[in-house]
């Protein structure tokens, strides 16, 4: 538990967990590894340097990092979330849908779990469970919350309803136009405008 780790390793964890917000990857990393120097069993740094894998395209080593982290940890919910985007990225819907499963059983009340439910969901064709997901976390997070534009963008795509797909990926940058997935969605509506037919001039 996080009461076990040693007050310098929490301490060099916090100053990696606000590199990392602030987008100083090499500082952040520097200071998980730090965290794991004074205390090896650390989930929290295990999944800090996780991300930062898989940030730099090492999905197979972000995944080693997640799978001691939960070893030490069963119940840590945010490295279920993360697993669960690690197997989405190297291809194992199934197992990601499961991880998600997990980390939202764990903790009902962490919108994240369930966005990353929505995407396996959407994986696996299985629409209607995304579309739940995206309800759930705007229970959760509210109506500003970007994520369910984007689940339900998918599910709408899934049912070849390109207006309302269209619709829902306009609301996503509107309210995140640096959100991680932006250039995703800025493809994905080049992609239906050039599907939609236009009507000829009159």
């Amino acid at each position: 538990s996080t009461l076990q780790v040693p007050p310098d390793a929490r301490h060099e964890y916090e100053a990696g967990r606000k590199a990392a917000e602030r987008e100083r990857w090499e500082e952040a990393r520097k200071h998980f590894e730090k965290a794991l120097s004074k205390y090896p069993d650390f989930p929290r740094a295990l999944r800090g340097l996780a991300l930062l894998d898989l940030r730099e395209q090492q999905p197979e080593q972000a995944l080693e990092q997640l799978r001691r982290a939960l070893e030490i940890d069963p119940a840590y919910a945010e490295g279920h979330t993360a697993l669960s985007r690690v197997l989405g990225f190297l291809g194992k819907p199934k197992e990601a849908l499961e991880a998600a499963q997990r980390a939202t059983e764990l903790r009902p009340d962490w919108w994240q779990g369930y966005y990353e439910l929505g995407v396996a969901a959407l994986s696996l064709d299985l629409p209607e469970r995304a579309f739940e997901a995206s309800q759930r976390i705007l229970d959760l997070a509210g109506s500003q919350a970007p994520e369910p534009c984007l689940l339900r963008a998918g599910v709408f795509l899934r049912k070849g309803q390109l207006a309302e797909a269209r619709a829902e990926l306009l609301t996503f940058l509107d309210l995140a136009p640096s959100h991680s997935e932006a250039l995703l969605a800025r493809r994905t509506l080049e992609e239906i405008d050039r599907a939609t037919p236009r009507n000829p001039p009159k």
